[in-house]
């Protein structure tokens, strides 16, 4: 297991340095996106494959080790300090950082201070994920919502297509926002992933109730059931209505029950040949009270702000 709390600093300090960025979501959703980075199996030497290549070339090698692996695309890509905070802490930076002279990254935490560059014009941190910038990592630029959850279900379909047995196909996994499921796309791409039997299809939903104007009920009402069976939730309902698999975590924030579901679901997807959607209950900011209404959607934290939580952290 990752450590979390590390995770959590560097994601604090990253955005007090940038003061540009989203807190709360990246928080929240810490737990599940390190599960299911850990998934993948990234090449470590990503950056040393491409350091004599030109950017055509560099993105060539990526398409082709991507296609050996499985993957996890960010659907909800506002929520990258924390993704680039758990590639950070797997090991996926260090050779970067020690192959190059990168301004600022003397300190005895290099991975740390590389993170710090979020959002600058001078580093590949792009404020989403961006496949141009770090084509060994991501593996779709996202940011409009709804997009990430189309391009999975292209990855998902390709995969399955690619072998004679369906339990054998790479996996792939996305992490969508709940405010993301007002998009239409995200219900066209689940109306496709149920038709073709993508069982080799994960989503997870972080669900924090919040979105950038308020709760998610008052401006979507997501979980509208009008009398639908209340075993599930009114979201839970309608992923189940277009035949997906539905697991619901109540305990979101905790490594071990997200585990736990993630290992169900997929028993589940391959017995039944669907693809499944696990709606994570998170809650925003975790675990600071203080940063858990949707002002932090897209606030980021004084240096003194992030010192009083890292000293939480610590206690």
């Amino acid at each position: 297991m990752l450590n979390h709390s590390q995770i959590r600093k560097n994601i604090l300090l990253a955005l007090a340095e940038a003061q540009t960025g989203h807190l709360g979501g990246s928080l929240g959703s810490l737990e599940m996106q390190a599960l299911l980075a850990e998934q993948v199996e990234y090449d470590t030497k990503w950056y040393t494959k491409a350091k004599h290549l030109d950017k055509p070339h560099t993105l060539q090698l990526a398409t082709k080790l991507r296609a050996k692996r499985n993957k996890f695309i960010l659907s909800a890509g506002h929520l990258a300090p924390a993704l680039y905070a758990v590639w950070a802490e797997l090991g996926l930076y260090d050779d970067l950082i020690e192959s190059e002279e990168i301004e600022g990254v003397n300190s005895v935490d290099k991975r740390t201070e590389y993170l710090k560059g979020i959002r600058d014009l001078k580093s590949d941190l792009e404020g989403h994920p961006s496949l141009v910038h770090n084509p060994f990592l991501v593996d779709a630029s996202t940011g409009p919502l709804g997009q990430g959850a189309g391009v999975s279900v292209g990855y998902g379909l390709h995969d399955l297509r690619a072998v004679k047995d369906p339990a054998t196909a790479l996996k792939t996994f996305a992490l969508l926002g709940d405010g993301e499921c007002q998009e239409g796309q995200i219900w066209e791409s689940a109306m496709i992933a149920s038709k073709y039997h993508l069982e080799n299809l994960t989503w997870v939903v972080d669900r924090n109730f919040v979105q950038i104007d308020g709760d998610t009920e008052e401006v979507g009402g997501l979980d509208h059931t009008h009398g639908l069976p209340e075993e599930l939730s009114g979201l839970g309902a309608k992923f189940a209505a277009f035949g997906w698999i539905v697991e619901e975590n109540l305990q979101g924030n905790d490594h071990a029950e997200c585990l736990k579901y993630l290992r169900r679901i997929q028993e589940k997807q391959t017995k039944h040949h669907l693809p499944g959607v696990i709606l994570n209950y998170t809650q925003l900011g975790h675990p600071f009270k203080e940063f858990a209404t949707y002002h932090w959607h897209g606030k980021t934290p004084s240096y003194q702000e992030a010192l009083k939580a890292i000293n939480y952290l610590d206690t």
